[in-house]
C-alpha cells in the first residue's frame, strides 16, 4: 500500500498536484522569459534543469499521452490529447503575447533599478547580444512543446496512462535527458568556438572641450547564447596629440586634455572627468546567466605615439571554481587622430 502511495505521489496521479505543478512550470517559464532577475550569474543551467525535472514529471503524470501515437489510443484518450493541441496551441498566442508583456514590464523594471542603484550594481540594458538569449528562448521551446502536456495535466481528473505502455517502462530513459542535458551545456560552454558580437562605433552622444569623442562597444560569446558574453564599452576622444578614454576617474586624462579644458592644478579626478556607465563601464554588458564571468579587467594604455590600446580580459567558467574555464580577451586600438587600428 505504501509502495502505491510513493508511486502516486511521484507520478502526480492527483489532479491537485499535478495543477500544481503546471503552475511551477508556468512560473519558472515565466522567469527565464522575464528580465528580471537581470542575470541569473551562471546559475541558469539550475533553472532549466529545473524545468526539465518538471517536464518530465507531468509527461509521466500524463502518461506521455501527448506525444503518444494515435493507433494505440482509446476513443476517450484521443478526444482528450485532441482538445489538448486545440485548446493549448490557441492559447499558445496568448502565452506569446503575455511574455512580451513581461518582457516589456521588466525591462522598464530594470531601468528603474538602474536608475536608482548607487553603485553600479545595475548599468542599464546591454548594447550587445540584442537577439534573443538563451533564457528567452528557453521560455518560447517550453510553451511550444509543453503545452498541450500542460492542458492535459490541468484539465483530466484522471490519471491516463495510454494502452499499450507499463508504468515506469520508459522512466530510466527519460531522466537520462537531464544529465545528458546537463553534459551537453556543460561541452559546449567549454569548447565551442567564441563568437563576435557586432562591434559597433556610436556616434557621438559625449564630448570634451578640444577634442572629437565617440563610444565604441564589442563582445565575445563563449557557449553562444547559454554560455556568457564578456563585453567592452569605452568613451574614447582624441585630440591630434593623444587618444584617450573618457568618462572613467581610474583612467587619468593626458595633459594635453587638461590643458585644452583649463582645468587648475590639483583637480580631483572625479570632478573633471566623473564616471558615466552609459559611455564607459568596464563589465557593463556581460551577460552571465548560463556561465560566470570573473577577474574582469578593463585596462588604457596610451603610447608615446598618443595610441591608445584599450583592452578587456575576462575569464568564464561553466561552474564556479574554474571548471569548464576560458580566458577571453579584446582590444581596440585607436590613434591620436581618431583612425581605429584594431578592434575586437
Amino acid at each position: 500500500m505504501n509502495r502505491l502511495t510513493l508511486r502516486r505521489k511521484t507520478q502526480l496521479e492527483s489532479r491537485r498536484a499535478r495543477r500544481v505543478a503546471v503552475l511551477v512550470t508556468l512560473v519558472v517559464t515565466a522567469l527565464l522569459g522575464s528580465s528580471v532577475p537581470p542575470s541569473f550569474h551562471g546559475l541558469g543551467i539550475l533553472v532549466v534543469l529545473c524545468l526539465v525535472v518538471l517536464d518530465l514529471l507531468l509527461v509521466r503524470a500524463t502518461g506521455g499521452l501527448a506525444f503518444t501515437r494515435r493507433r494505440t489510443l482509446d476513443e476517450r484518450e484521443s478526444a482528450l490529447r485532441d482538445h489538448a493541441y486545440r485548446r493549448g496551441f490557441r492559447l499558445l498566442g496568448v502565452a506569446l503575447a503575455l511574455e512580451v508583456l513581461i518582457v516589456i514590464a521588466t525591462d522598464y523594471l530594470s531601468f528603474a533599478l538602474s536608475t536608482l542603484s548607487q553603485n553600479g550594481s545595475f548599468s542599464g540594458s546591454s548594447e550587445l547580444n540584442n537577439v534573443i538569449t538563451g533564457r528567452g528562448l528557453t521560455a518560447i521551446l517550453e510553451l511550444l512543446v509543453m503545452l498541450p502536456t500542460l492542458m492535459i495535466a490541468w484539465s483530466d481528473p484522471d490519471h491516463v496512462e495510454p494502452r499499450g505502455r507499463e508504468p515506469g517502462r520508459h522512466a530510466a530513459l527519460l531522466w537520462l535527458a537531464v544529465p545528458a542535458l546537463a553534459a551537453a551545456w556543460l561541452l559546449a560552454v567549454s569548447t565551442v568556438p567564441e563568437q563576435a558580437t557586432a562591434a559597433s562605433t556610436n556616434s557621438s552622444s559625449f564630448g570634451l572641450e578640444g577634442a572629437t569623442c565617440a563610444q565604441f562597444s564589442a563582445g565575445r560569446v563563449v557557449g553562444s547564447q547559454f554560455g556568457a558574453t564578456v563585453g567592452l564599452r569605452v568613451g574614447v576622444c582624441w585630440n591630434g596629440t593623444t587618444a584617450f578614454v573618457a568618462d572613467d576617474p581610474s583612467i587619468p586624462l593626458p595633459p594635453s586634455a587638461l590643458a585644452a579644458m583649463g582645468v587648475p592644478a590639483n583637480t580631483p579626478a572625479n570632478f573633471i572627468n566623473p564616471a558615466e556607465l552609459s559611455v564607459t563601464a568596464c563589465g557593463a554588458d556581460n551577460l552571465d546567466d548560463f556561465a560566470t564571468v570573473s577577474g574582469m579587467t578593463c585596462r588604457g594604455v596610451t603610447d608615446a605615439a598618443g595610441t591608445l590600446n584599450y583592452t578587456v580580459r575576462a575569464h568564464v567558467s561553466a561552474w564556479p571554481g574554474g571548471i569548464g574555464q576560458r580566458d577571453v580577451s579584446m582590444t581596440v586600438v585607436i590613434d591620436r587622430n581618431g583612425r581605429v587600428l584594431a578592434r575586437p
